[in-house]
């Protein structure tokens, strides 16, 4: 895990970009961010991981997987002063998706530390990741990634805290050849969203509604299964510059895969940063397969000194 941008300066702030650290191990892929000598104030910025979409039975199945819960978010400005030297990160990694019939992975929780471990009296910020979307014989969708608590870090009490929930995933088709509800971006105070479950037999798989400067984005069709669509700037770099404009810190979940009858069915979108992953679809007829889940949206930290 390392910066995508070492100290860009914007202004009289110091900007620092840190990525996910792969594997859920919070022994291992810590990395140090070092205050800036001028810093007075640090700003954090927590978005947390998503949760991995569903895969369901295949087969003569009646349902189709959920989609996986997004991230939340959390914010803190803080005298920098207060803060040792050094400080320890450890953005969660995305959930992974099914890839065998059963629910999709949880995110992996992420934390701000004055030292590399989760020991409450050490963390500045922490936030649990979005829950994995239903697979198997199961629909439900994956749980919103949990607001983030003023008990959970020591530091918290020293600064401006404030915290959001994360926005839970859509069910996949809750009968045979069902209609998906979409997941719809924007309202729930985060800048991801959830990811929308899979579409069983001829239905298609969820869409992610667009707000805004975001774009629909469209469940995979069913019948004639499609896969769902990638969530909003997957897999784009993330900076901050003087060039840079607020699409790039706009993200999504991924769409739900199209359900099939007696073929193969659609996958579930990977998620963009803290979004939750597209639930696979899932076949209606005996032969059929279920399509993967996609992975839910990796964790990320933000840091501004100024």
């Amino acid at each position: 895990m390392f910066p995508t941008e070492p100290l860009i300066r914007v202004g009289n702030t110091e900007w620092d970009v840190f990525l996910a650290a792969s594997g859920v191990t919070t022994t291992q892929g810590w990395v140090s961010y070092i205050k800036p000598n001028n810093a007075q104030w640090l700003f954090f910025l927590m978005i947390a991981s998503g949760g991995g979409g569903g895969m369901g039975a295949g087969g003569a199945a009646t349902v189709a997987s959920g989609g996986g819960g997004s991230g939340g978010m959390s914010r803190l400005l803080i005298p920098a002063s207060l803060l040792p030297d050094v400080i320890w990160l450890r953005p969660g990694a995305g959930g992974a998706g099914a890839v065998a019939s059963g629910n999709g992975s949880a995110g992996v929780q992420s934390y701000i530390s004055v030292a590399p471990n989760t020991t409450a009296a050490n963390l500045i910020m922490t936030m649990t990741g979005g829950g994995g979307g239903g697979g198997a014989a199961t629909s439900t969708a994956g749980t919103a990634g949990a607001i983030g608590t003023a008990t959970a870090a020591a530091y918290l009490g020293l600064g401006l805290w404030t915290s959001a929930a994360g926005q839970a995933g859509s069910a996949g088709s809750a009968a045979a050849n069902a209609a998906v509800t979409a997941v719809a971006f924007g309202g729930t105070g985060i800048i991801t969203s959830g990811g929308a479950g899979g579409g069983n037999g001829t239905a298609n798989g969820g869409n992610i509604t667009g707000a805004g400067l975001v774009p629909t984005l469209l469940g995979g069709l069913g019948a004639a299964p499609r896969d769902g669509k990638p969530g909003f700037n997957q897999g784009k770099p993330i900076s901050i510059g003087p060039t840079n404009f607020l699409p790039n810190l706009l993200f999504t979940g991924g769409s739900g895969g199209g359900g099939a009858t007696t073929g193969v069915s659609g996958n579930g979108g990977p998620a963009g940063i803290g979004g939750g992953g597209g639930g696979g679809g899932n076949s209606s007829g005996a032969g059929g397969t279920a399509g993967n889940g996609g992975n839910g949206g990796d964790g990320l930290i933000i840091i501004g000194a100024f």
